[in-house]
Formats: C-alpha cells, structure tokens, sequence
C-alpha cells in the first residue's frame, strides 16, 4: 500500500458533517451498489476514508428496528461471513448453558463496564446466548473453547449487528482468522506476545532492551490486548476504527498494533526501572496514531518475522469443521481466498 493512502487518516478528525455523509455513501455504494463486495475497493476506503460513527440517534433507531450497521456489513465482507442462519443459531440457542457457561457469566458481568452507550443497546443475555451458543457449536471435544477474554470480542459485533449476525460473525472470526487464540492453551496469543518482543526488538532495540533487562517481555503486559483484539481497550469508538483495519488487512496485524500502542509509553519506559507501573493500564486507543505507526513499523520489520506475524494466529489450526460457517482466510498480502458474500440481513 502506498503511503499516500494512509495520508488521510491525518485529517479524520477534521471531516465535518457533510464529508462524513459522502463518506458514509462512498461505503454503501461499495457494499450494496453495482459492483458491492470488492475487497480491495473497501481495503483502500478503509485506508483514505474512515467510516464515520453511527450518532446515538441512529444507532437506537437501528437497534429498535433489528438491523445492521454500515460497520456490521463492512466487518460481515471482509471476514467473509458467507452464512448467517437463524435457525441454526435458534436451535443452538435452545440447548441452554454449556459446559462454559459459568465462567461465561463471570465473565459477561464485566463486559466494557461504564460504556452507556454499549449498555443501552446491548444486554447481558445477549452476550451469554452468543458465547454458549458458540461452545455449542464448536463442541467439548473441540480443542477450540471460550477462553477468558471471548466476551469482549463478541461485544463489538453486537454492538453494530443483529444478535444473530453476530453470532457467526464472531464464529468466523475467532474459528477461522485466529483459531489458535480460542485453542485452549492460547498458544496463538502467547505466541503473538513472543512476536511483540521480536518486533519491538527490531523497531526500537532501546526500548526492548531496557525491559528485557527488567524482565519485562511481552507476556506480561501484551497477551490481554492482543489475545482479545484489543477490545478490553477503551474507547470503544476507537476499537471500531482499529477493528476496520484489521479485519480489511488481517487481524495479525494486532501485534503491530500493540507495539505501535504500548510505545506511545516509550519516555516513560525508559525513565524508569518499575516498567509494570507504566503497562498495568496501557492507555486509551487512539486509532489515526495506531494505525499510521503500525505502517510504519510494518516497513520496518524483516520479510522472515512479518510472514511469521501472519501465520501465528492460524498455523495451527484446530480441527473444528468449518462447513457450516464458510471458509476464508487472509493471506500475507491481506487477500482472501473466497471474495464472495452471500450472508446476512
């Protein structure tokens, strides 16, 4: 991708409300027009036009008519969501809780606390019948499983679709574009923490330096936003931007990201031999920044480690069949196998 394609995210926070309009149409055209469902037309929007948010307004009015959000169908193409089945999930609904369902609960309860606006239009029940439904589907003897973290991931998709979309967008993404996440030693996100070190040790050998000299690698203060796509990071109207990056160029991308978040830290870092104090609580997203360093730290990193970056989150992966939810993958080059969608609402 040319630089001058990121250029614009500079100016995001400049689009008055008649340039979020044209962008918003530019969106729909390419999703519901003549030629709806090009992938690389929506991967260069995702880069030179950032979809505008939905207001308050708009979204209630969505919600209270059961529809799905421009962001929704966005999200719904670039996975490659190729089957949304009501009556598979009713049926999978209708089993109750599973074997995870405790700690499902003791999970949900926490779920983006003290976001109203998430509150308002997404219930707790919601989330509970999309996780169990999920280890449902999958099944005990799968190697994949809810692990800890899965209830912020599922959270953004009801946040912008219907329950039952979200229920196979979620499926899709976590069984088939990080797979190794949900395996049940994580070793997909472990592994990412791994490849966080590698990375920053190539990008900024200081700062990896003087925390590897304090004992302060990757798997410490990495493995919650990268196992959970950075979701259990506020605010949530900058998740969603991030998550359209991720999901046009692929969710691997997580690891640069977090290498582009974690160092916003870096005079801090570096001023101190406690560095935990400083990564406890990494701070907020801020998309414009994280996404234009992590291209930049994308040009950095050697052919050998970026290839290893794409395949940790599937190499892998669990033997779950992966009929019933299509199957589709991104490639190094963030190309999918199957460009078709034939999905949802």
């Amino acid at each position: 991708v040319s630089d001058s394609c990121w250029q614009p995210w500079l100016f995001r926070s400049r689009l008055g409300p008649y340039l979020e309009m044209a962008a918003l149409h530019l969106y729909e055209d390419a999703l519901f027009g003549e030629k709806a469902g090009s992938l690389s037309t929506l991967r260069r929007l995702v880069l030179k036009t950032p979809l505008p948010l939905e207001s308050e307004a708009e979204q209630d009015a969505r919600v209270e008519e059961g529809g799905c959000s421009t962001r929704g169908f966005l999200w719904k193409v670039l996975l490659g969501v190729s089957k949304v089945d009501a009556d598979m999930y009713i049926n999978l609904v209708k089993k109750g809780p599973s074997s995870q369902h405790d700690k499902i609960i003791n999970d949900t309860c926490r779920t983006l606390r003290g976001n109203k606006r998430f509150e308002k239009n997404v219930t707790e029940d919601s989330l509970i019948r999309v996780l169990n439904a999920f280890v449902h589907f999958v099944g005990d003897k799968s190697d994949c499983t809810y692990v800890q973290g899965l209830n912020v991931v599922a959270a953004p998709f009801l946040y912008t679709m219907p329950e039952v979309d979200a229920f196979f967008a979620f499926t899709k993404l976590v069984l088939h574009h990080i797979p190794l996440y949900t395996e049940k030693r994580i070793i997909g996100a472990y592994r990412g923490c791994d490849l966080f070190d590698d990375v920053l040790k190539a990008v900024d050998s200081q700062l990896a330096s003087h925390l590897q000299q304090r004992s302060h690698q990757g798997r410490i203060f990495a493995l919650k936003p990268i196992l959970s796509l950075g979701a259990g990071i506020p605010p949530l109207d900058q998740l969603l931007r991030i998550w359209d990056f991720l999901f046009a160029f692929g969710p691997h991308l997580i690891v640069l990201c977090t290498v582009a978040h974690v160092r916003k830290l870096r005079d801090d870092l570096l001023k101190t031999d406690k560095p935990n104090e400083h990564t406890r609580t990494l701070p907020d997203w801020d998309a414009e920044y994280v996404i234009n360093e992590a291209h930049r730290i994308a040009k950095l990193v050697p052919p050998s480690l970026y290839e290893k970056i794409v395949r940790h989150t599937f190499e892998e992966a669990s033997s779950v069949d992966d009929s019933q939810v299509g199957v589709s993958r991104l490639s190094l080059k963030g190309s999918v196998k199957n460009k078709t969608w034939a999905g949802g609402k």
